[in-house]
């Protein structure tokens, strides 16, 4: 498994909004085999979601 950033939600950004965003990106990353999915405010002034991804879901396709 594999720590990744995989999006940054500004924080003016109405809070129905981001509930709504942040719920459709944590299905869509446990449906890809995330092991875990949190946000962290550490990292910038912005709320990055982070995810633990298995490595066929991080790595990039085959250039062809």
């Amino acid at each position: 498994m594999r720590v990744v950033p995989v999006l940054t939600m500004h924080r003016q950004i109405p809070h129905e909004l981001v509930d709504t965003v942040l719920t459709g990106v944590e299905a869509a990353l446990l449906d890809a085999g995330a092991s875990r999915v949190w946000i962290d405010s550490s990292v910038s002034p912005d709320a990055v979601v982070m995810a633990e991804l298995p490595e066929r879901a991080v790595q990039a396709p085959a250039a062809g």
